[in-house]
C-alpha cells in the first residue's frame, strides 16, 4: 500500500491522503484508487397495510402514496400478496397512476424509518381512499392471476406483484415531486368479492435527485 496526494481537489492537497494500491504498468509507476462499499445515506421508510387490502370494488386505489412538502419520493419497490382466497380464479389487472390532487379517507399508514436517526416521513401514504385523488398519466400496467384455492396459513408465499427499482442502476425509479399535491397510486382495474391483499412499499426521500 501506499499514500498518494491528490493536489488538484483543493488548496489544502498536502493534508489530505488517499489510500491507493501502487503498482508497476509497463514503464510507469502508477496507483489504483481503493474502495469500499458504504450504507446509502438517504432517509428510507416501508409502508405496508396493516390489514387485508379487500379487492371487492373496481377501480379502486389499493395503495397511494403522497409526497411531503419539502422532500422528492423516489419509490424503491412495490410488492402485493394475496392473503385471502378469490371467489373465482381470474387475472387481474394492476396500474400506477400519477396523481395530481391526494385521495381522502380510507386507512392511513404511517411510513416507518429503517433507521431510527432518521426524521419521520414527510411522506404520507393510504390504502382504499374513499375519495380517490386525480389521477394523471399510468406509468406502469400489468396483469397478475388471483387464485381461489391456494391461500393458506394467512397468505401467499410469493408476491403477486414485485415491482422493484433497485435491479437497475441505468434506469429512474418512479419519483414524486415534492409537494403534498403529487403522489402515487397503485390501482386495481378489476374486482373481486373475497380476494384481499397485503401491500408493501420501499421509497426513500431526498431533496434532489
Amino acid at each position: 500500500m501506499a499514500f498518494s496526494y491528490v493536489p488538484f481537489l483543493d488548496s489544502s492537497s498536502a493534508a489530505r491522503k488517499f489510500l491507493t494500491w501502487q503498482q508497476t504498468s509497463g514503464a510507469d509507476t502508477v496507483e489504483t484508487y481503493l474502495a469500499s462499499q458504504h450504507e446509502p445515506h438517504l432517509a428510507t421508510y416501508t409502508v405496508q397495510s396493516g390489514g387485508a387490502v379487500a379487492a371487492l370494488t373496481a377501480n379502486d386505489h389499493t395503495l397511494q402514496i403522497m409526497a411531503g412538502a419539502t422532500l422528492r419520493v423516489h419509490l424503491r419497490r412495490l410488492l402485493l400478496y394475496q392473503v385471502a382466497n378469490a371467489a373465482a380464479d381470474a387475472s387481474f389487472q394492476f396500474s400506477l397512476f400519477r396523481l395530481t390532487t391526494a385521495g381522502t379517507g380510507g386507512t392511513a399508514i404511517t411510513p416507518r424509518p429503517m433507521d431510527t436517526a432518521d426524521a419521520a416521513a414527510g411522506a404520507t401514504a393510504i390504502t382504499l381512499p374513499t375519495a380517490k385523488g386525480t389521477e394523471g398519466v399510468v406509468l406502469w400496467t400489468g396483469r397478475v392471476f388471483i387464485d381461489n384455492s391456494v391461500i393458506v396459513f394467512g397468505g401467499a408465499a410469493h408476491p403477486l406483484l414485485d415491482l422493484d427499482w433497485r435491479r437497475d442502476p441505468l434506469t429512474k425509479c418512479p419519483i414524486i415531486p415534492a409537494g403534498t399535491s403529487n403522489g402515487l397510486a397503485l390501482k386495481q382495474i378489476n374486482n373481486d368479492a373475497s380476494a384481499t391483499f397485503l401491500v408493501h412499499a420501499v421509497f426513500v426521500e431526498s431533496a434532489v435527485a
